[in-house]
């Protein structure tokens, strides 16, 4: 027995001693202090479930048990939460948009809470953190404090939540016109809030948001000076909203911006109660997917905390699952009170999905330093020069830059996967400037990527796709290797991860298709139009055009566009208060009607989180659903990842004139592999020019060009065309002249492309001597429309010179005559058996209607 005790003792020991190097997956809120309850029992329930963190009271006896028991302890801090401070300060007691202050409204639900620009209570409060500081700082003593109310106050703890518009009381509209620099008039105190919707909206949730920071400022600062040398976590717990939610009522109402306070603290913990909000258990992996997305390029962890009191085991367990399948790596329970052995046993099997990456800190060992253990070198030949590890701030990373032309790189072993199944990629990559062409590359499981959404410079763009594991495992590489060709740049990679994909409860589509992408409608429209063009462009056959955002013009140009019918497609702010403002502006002035929105141009190469625009797209369909969201991708493997943020995706790579017009049309079918091709559309170059040169675009496309790149696009099934744009084109006539035609001629042809192609497609043979694309296939590219027994075939020859070809029509192989009229030039086409023959003109299209009787 003293054996076996010695040997536990020696166990708990180094426990404690490696607790402060793990990471932390499992915390629980609410344990009771130690002379209140049986603090060995609840150590071993605490040990059976996998915990490693606990919350506790401010109490010394409770945070040396639990410290010496292994455990990371940490304290709850409240910063402006309760009504206790309304008796020492009644000038304290929040002021409510109606001009009255809380304490004198009946029936307000929820926890009080103090104005947090009253300086005497912040002083209160701060007094008394560093307080604590000083009295559990110490080695034995407390691993962090999170702020627990760290908010203006509101209810939100209920699928009814009861979000109080606060604070307009004297002190906060006095500091609000000095801080923001905002011209206030002297108003009642009912008029307040009234006049701030009106003209400041987006300062004052700046301001408040700001009000909050400061508190957290001056928390960081306290925890940095701990006497004892021990650096201290600081957390903080969020209302669970994301940055739009209930018209940003985050930032508006509460105070809370999360990306900002994640600046700041070491941990965030959003509070995901779905019981109490009445949400099913798919929205927590949904909250855990999006935070984790929006923090990912920072140092802040992500600890969801969820609800184990006043919830059901089952509701308990499927909130794990769902934390596991959005990829989290911690959670945090709240609160120990509401265990139950079920309870416990669904934090016992809770595990992290494993990460296939040896060492992704890329830490070094002994044997490997300053080199990341598991990670090594792949030069050419014995030049290691441009080979870099860096382990400053913000976290460790691996750089790149070959002093000659010939690759350089890092790889490592991945853990095995499970054959056929789908794994995440993501990481982390840095570049100091953008070259045109100039990408990084991975390989892994002997598949090749080129990273060519990776355009950020000067900070950490998050990059992420899915990959299946080879159906025979990955035994004959299973290697991840990371490559850089080019001397001309330096890359970086940090926080690789590759975990699989497990599946999830969140509803990612919580409205029906959009009118737009049903049969009847088919757009052309442009960007880059002003509201004086309106009426020449609806004469030539545009339909839909761009407008842009910004305060009552914006609205202006909505109403002008459907003045001159057109649909007009609102281009809609990144910031979430001015975002929601415009939606509801737009609501209020159209409500009867249905713009559609653009909620995004190009996000892939933006480092733009798919997540925020899910976001995004739900909210603009809660109060426009039957509107159309778009957006605008250059690449298109990207799609796949905003897949549930739009309704219809607009690729726009331009080829003209240095790449293969293909390059749009292998656009369209990659990403119809993702979305399905009833919601792809195109964006055909129209523009060009020396101020485009560098980015390979010294001219505009000429008319045979843009006309051929529409049909293209129309052959591959695309549902809707743009051109970017009237703007550029229109600076010459010749230029507005060749966009006019190519959009007038598209407009009489609309109620054949209405429709979608016939299948099976027409088929191709070239019987020039130069008769292929570059990608090896047929030079001449075609489609059938059938309509009102009618054959409509569209063939587009997508090289630069003349080519022939003959083309087979398979709905028609049995007829052995027919006749087809070339729709522009009227000559004659004779059709055997379905077969025709047709010769063309460099980039020329050729239009041919016959009847099928």
């Amino acid at each position: 027995m003293y054996v076996v005790w010695c040997l536990f003792i020696l166990c708990l020991q180094a426990f404690a001693s490696q607790a402060a190097d793990r990471p932390v997956t499992k915390v629980v809120y609410g344990l009771p202090a130690v002379h209140a309850s049986d603090a060995e029992a609840i150590d071993r329930n605490l040990r059976l479930a996998g915990v490693d963190a606990v919350f506790v009271p401010a109490d010394r006896d409770t945070i040396g048990f639990y410290r010496k028991k292994g455990y990371r302890v940490y304290l709850a801090f409240n910063a402006f939460g309760g009504k206790n401070g309304w008796k020492r300060h009644p000038d304290g007691v929040p002021v409510t948009a109606d001009g009255v202050s809380m304490d004198r409204k009946a029936g307000l639900r929820g926890f009080g809470g103090v104005c947090p620009t009253h300086e005497a209570y912040r002083r209160e409060r701060l007094l008394e953190l560093s307080r604590w500081v000083s009295a559990f700082g110490g080695p034995d003593g407390i691993d962090g404090v999170f702020l627990d109310f760290i908010r203006y106050p509101g209810y939100w703890e209920s699928p009814d939540p009861e979000l109080i518009d606060s604070c307009y009381c004297d002190r906060c509209m006095r500091r609000f016109a000095e801080e923001a620099g905002v011209a206030v008039p002297a108003l009642a105190p009912e008029e307040r809030a009234g006049w701030i919707k009106a003209h400041g909206r987006k300062a004052w949730a700046d301001w408040k948001v700001g009000v909050i920071l400061s508190f957290i400022r001056e928390a960081r600062t306290l925890l940095e000076g701990n006497a004892s040398g021990r650096k201290l976590d600081l957390g903080v717990f969020t209302v669970p909203y994301t940055a739009y939610e209930k018209q940003a009522a985050l930032s508006t109402l509460l105070g809370q911006d999360v990306l900002q306070m994640a600046s700041l603290v070491d941990v965030v913990s959003p509070m995901l109660y779905p019981g109490l909000m009445g949400k099913p258990a798919g929205w927590v992996g949904r909250m855990v997917s999006y935070w984790q997305e929006m923090l990912a390029a920072g140092t802040c962890a992500l600890w969801p905390i969820l609800q184990a009191t006043d919830g059901s085991a089952e509701m308990f367990s499927r909130s794990l699952d769902e934390v596991q399948a959005a990829g989290g790596g911690t959670v945090s329970v709240y609160s120990f009170s509401g265990f139950d052995s079920a309870k416990w046993q669904a934090l016992a099997a809770f595990k992290p999905l494993p990460d296939l990456i040896v060492n992704p800190q890329m830490a070094p060992s002994e044997a490997h330093f300053p080199d990341p253990f598991a990670w090594g070198k792949r030069p050419f030949g014995e030049d290691t020069n441009g080979l870099f590890v860096s382990r400053q701030k913000p976290f460790a990373a691996l750089g790149l830059r070959p002093a000659i032309h010939f690759p350089i790189g890092w790889e490592t072993t991945t853990a095995a996967c499970i054959p056929g199944e789908t794994y995440r990629f993501s990481a982390l990559f840095l570049r100091s400037r953008f070259e045109n062409g100039v990408y990084p590359e991975l390989r892994l499981w002997g598949r090749d990527m080129l990273l060519n959404t990776h355009l950020l410079q000067g900070r950490f763009q998050p990059i992420a796709f899915d990959i299946r594991c080879p159906e025979s495992g990955q035994e004959d590489e299973p290697i991840l290797r990371w490559t850089n060709r080019h001397p001309s740049e330096t890359f970086w990679m940090a926080k690789p991860s590759i975990r699989r994909v497990v599946p999830s409860g969140v509803e990612e589509r919580p409205v029906s298709e959009p009118a737009l992408l049903a049969d009847g409608s088919f757009p052309i429209g442009v960007y880059g139009a002003e509201a004086d063009d309106f009426p020449e462009l609806k004469r030539i056959g545009v339909d839909a055009v761009f407008v842009s955002s910004g305060g009552s013009g914006k609205v202006d140009m909505v109403s002008r566009a459907l003045a001159a019918g057109l649909q007009p497609i609102v281009v809609l702010p990144e910031d979430p208060v001015r975002m929601t403002d415009a939606l509801e502006g737009l609501n209020q002035a159209h409500g009867g009607r249905q713009p559609a929105f653009y909620a995004a141009d190009e996000p892939e190469i933006h480092g733009t989180s798919p997540r925020r625009l899910e976001e995004v797209y739900r909210e603009i369909r809660e109060r426009f659903p039957r509107s159309v969201v778009t957006m605008a991708v250059v690449r298109p493997q990207a799609v796949a990842e905003f897949r549930y943020a739009a309704d219809l995706y607009l690729v726009d790579p331009y080829p003209v004139p240095s790449m293969p017009m293909i390059w749009l049309s292998d656009a369209i079918d990659e990403a119809a592999g993702a979305v399905g091709i009833g919601r792809v559309g195109a964006v055909v170059q129209a523009f060009g020019g020396p101020e485009h040169a560098a980015w390979g675009w010294p001219r505009m496309p000429s008319r045979a060009e843009m006309k051929g790149l529409t049909y293209l696009a129309l052959v591959h099934g695309a549902r809707a065309i743009f051109y970017y744009s009237w703007k550029e084109a229109a600076r010459t006539e010749q230029g507005r002249a060749d966009l006019a035609a190519v959009i007038e001629q598209l407009a009489r042809l609309r109620p054949w492309f209405i429709r979608k192609p016939t299948t099976p497609a027409p088929l191709v043979r070239m019987t020039s001597a130069y008769g292929t694309d570059p990608s090896g296939r047929p030079a001449v590219h075609a489609a059938c429309w059938v309509k009102d027994g009618k054959t409509m075939l569209v063939a587009v020859n997508t090289l630069g010179n003349h080519v022939a070809a003959e083309i087979f029509l398979p709905h028609i192989a049995d007829r052995s005559s027919a006749r087809f009229r070339e729709m522009e030039a009227g000559g004659t086409f004779g059709v055997s058996h379905g077969r025709l023959e047709v010769t063309f003109k460099p980039h020329e299209v050729v239009v041919l209607v016959g009847s099928d009787g």
